[in-house]
């Protein structure tokens, strides 16, 4: 017996929009749910049935279904995520696919990255646009500019969106959103990918997009959130759009107060080199502000950020951390400061008067050498000339 399939057949709407042109009723979207009763009154499902015509289909019945007649795939937030049938279909990559399921991510599902249930603040219903040179964007979104936000629900019913930090390399985080704090629900945590796209190189030549949303959440969608979808749908279809560029994350150049850094782009280490006066000038590093270059400053993100203050007296021996990520890739640069030894400094005091102390570590120990501890400093005179100390 063949199993019962639900079709809804609006034919008398047809939607243009304006960078892809018109899009027919008799386009065939498969929509796929946990079961018939969980899609046939899905908000998601009757707004695409205004523009499409819709195959509702329980994922029971994915392993015998036949996609002949099918332009592209949803699947419902309601699937199971570890359903085999469903993430065989997600793999396959066989027609363009719009994913609302951020849990089919993870360990022992599809292995393209972490999910989260999603900011539990109402920053749970808003997605930061990241790619502002993507069509969706560009076409129904025209004039967001990088970390916009975009309301895409009214409220949330539990959950809402739920993004995921995607590690999948060579696909776009095209919009973030806020992750839950595991500790403290109330909490937000730090934003990961909420609009993730695979290009359709890597899957056969058709387009994959997950924005993953609460079933429960759905019939809160906004005007906005229901024109994201609308343009997904629109992107998925039009063969003609040329994928955007991949973010490239690399540090360019590092400088402190003028002075060059020594970057090996191969071990992702940063060195600067001081002399002893250097150093001493730079009153210890207690409070710097890096000048940082990066290969793509619009797409890559760098932590701790551009312009921040930091402490680098101690990376000598213990080197600070750059990460510079567009939330797929994660570089992470290590930066260590090396003392050059002057060639025949002079190991003894003379009768200059001393301006500055400092220990080996970098700390300013005044200017009274009978006030110090037992050690080796370095001793800046007037002059400018430097020796070491030993008390």
């Amino acid at each position: 017996m063949r199993h019962k399939k639900w079709i809804v057949r609006i034919v008398c709407c047809l939607v243009a929009l304006t960078s892809w042109g018109s899009v027919s009723a008799e386009t065939n979207l498969l929509f796929v749910g946990k079961n018939l009763s969980a899609v046939s009154d899905d908000p998601v499902a009757v707004q695409l049935a205004q523009t499409y015509h819709v195959v509702m289909e329980d994922q029971a019945n994915l392993a015998t279904l036949k996609l002949d007649t099918i332009d592209a795939i949803v699947i419902s937030e309601s699937v199971d995520a570890d359903n085999a049938a469903v993430l065989t279909l997600i793999r396959s990559g066989r027609r363009p696919m719009l994913n609302m399921k951020g849990f089919t991510y993870g360990a022992g599902r599809l292995d393209w990255g972490e999910p989260n249930s999603g900011s539990a603040t109402d920053n749970g219903r808003k997605l930061y646009v990241e790619r502002t040179d993507h069509p969706i964007f560009q076409t129904c979104f025209a004039g967001k500019a990088q970390g916009d936000p975009i309301e895409i629900l009214s409220q949330t019913s539990g959950k809402g969106l739920m993004p995921i930090d995607v590690t999948l390399q060579g696909s776009y985080c095209l919009a973030i959103s806020y992750t839950q704090d595991i500790e403290a629900f109330a909490e937000d945590a730090a934003p990961q990918t909420v609009l993730h796209e695979i290009p359709a190189a890597m899957r056969g030549g058709n387009k994959y997009i997950c924005l993953p949303v609460s079933r429960y959440s759905t019939p809160y969608l906004t005007a906005d959130g229901k024109k994201l979808i609308d343009g997904i749908m629109a992107y998925l279809l039009d063969k003609e759009t040329e994928d955007i560029p991949l973010p490239f994350p690399m540090i360019n150049r590092f400088a402190i107060e003028g002075i060059p850094a020594e970057i090996n782009q191969a071990d992702n280490t940063i060195e600067l080199t001081l002399s002893e006066s250097q150093y001493a000038a730079m009153d210890s590093l207690r409070a710097v502000v890096p000048e940082i270059e990066l290969a793509d400053p619009d797409f890559t993100h760098l932590l701790p950020e551009a312009g921040s203050e930091l402490d680098l007296r101690f990376t000598t021996f213990r080197p600070q951390t750059f990460v510079l990520t567009d939330y797929i890739s994660r570089r992470v640069y290590t930066f260590s400061l090396r003392l050059q030894k002057r060639q025949g400094i002079e190991e003894t005091e003379n009768d200059n008067e001393i301006t500055a102390i400092f220990d080996l570590f970098g700390r300013k120990m005044g200017s009274d050498k009978e006030a110090l501890s037992q050690g080796v400093y370095i001793v800046v005179q007037a002059n400018g000339e430097t020796y070491k100390f030993m008390r």
